[in-house]
């Protein structure tokens, strides 16, 4: 049932895209950050399962089921929050440079920089909790 309500969201996103601002490059200022939102949104509520196409992929991260939930919930939560922040940086570059021709290249960048960003933090944190094994580290 999530599956679909995650699924729909995006069809709906690339849609309204489509539809009211196709002659118009910047709607890509909202849908990004949209989609970077609704991708966080899936892998912190919907649970898949280890080693499907969805889901935090790396090599910790599919040790066990302790070590897949943390990474989906900790990525989650994170593109979620990071998301917000490329909105206003991609939002704030579109009023800056409105009629440059390279905007539209500018504006790709943070979400591409935040997405290797919530990579690296969620691997930091997975070697923080968790050993090489998948076991959780005494504290």
């Amino acid at each position: 049932m999530k599956k679909g309500i995650i699924l729909l969201s995006y069809a709906a996103l690339i849609l309204v895209g489509i539809i009211f601002f196709r002659k118009n490059i910047y709607y890509i200022g909202f849908i990004v950050p949209a989609l970077l939102f609704i991708s966080g949104c899936a892998a912190y509520s919907v649970r898949y399962e280890i080693g499907s196409a969805f889901g935090f992929q790396s090599g910790i991260s599919g040790k066990n089921i302790d070590t897949w939930e943390f990474a989906n919930t900790y990525s989650g939560k994170l593109l979620m929050k990071v998301s917000t922040v490329v909105l206003a940086v991609v939002e704030l570059l579109i009023f800056i440079l409105q009629p440059d021709a390279r905007t539209a290249e500018l504006m790709i960048l943070p979400a591409v920089a935040s997405v290797f960003f919530v990579w690296f933090k969620t691997e930091k944190e997975l070697n923080k909790i968790f050993d090489w094994q998948g076991n959780r580290r005494e504290i």
